[in-house]
């Protein structure tokens, strides 16, 4: 489909990340389940109880740009995933685990931070302030995730993992 500038541009943007949030919530119940440091254990329920919020900003987002919110197929955040999901099968010791968790979680964060940037930059562009001012919201409480993440493995889990390790 061809792409007839930045409205449709931006539009196509916004179901992608739709997509992207909705992979990512799905995703959160399972990769919950294999992460064994408590305080990561309540940041992804944090995360998940957020992402719906998100989710309902990008439905008004996508509202604002005159669409509906139908999702179009992210095979970056498909891929991402995949990743994940692989070092959650393929590592064994629980706390090499949980860094792992962590550092596939904040690949996640690094996309949907970029993403959520340009378009709120289109939004911007278009003279569409309230989709911007959404799509802020979202790209600051994704910043303050990523910080948290990088504390977090910085401090508890690499250490464990490193210790276990050695």
């Amino acid at each position: 489909m061809a792409i007839n500038g930045l409205q449709e541009l931006f539009v196509q943007g916004l179901q992608a990340v739709y997509d992207a949030e909705q992979q990512g919530i799905n995703a959160a119940p399972a990769i919950a389940a294999r992460v064994t440091h408590p305080e990561l254990k309540q940041k992804l329920q944090e995360r998940t109880d957020r992402g719906q919020q998100q989710l309902q900003r990008l439905e008004q987002a996508i509202q604002q740009a005159g669409s509906t919110p139908k999702g179009e197929p992210n095979e970056i955040a498909k891929g991402i995933l995949a990743v994940g999901n692989k070092i959650m099968n393929e590592t064994q010791d629980p706390d090499a685990r949980d860094a792992g968790i962590i550092a596939s979680g904040q690949i996640a964060l690094h996309y949907h931070m970029a993403a959520y940037g340009t378009l709120r930059a289109y939004a911007e562009a278009l003279g569409n302030d309230e989709a911007a001012q959404l799509l802020q919201q979202t790209l600051d409480e994704r910043k303050q995730q990523d910080q948290d993440m990088t504390q977090l493995a910085e401090q508890v889990v690499n250490p464990k993992a490193t210790a276990n390790a050695a």
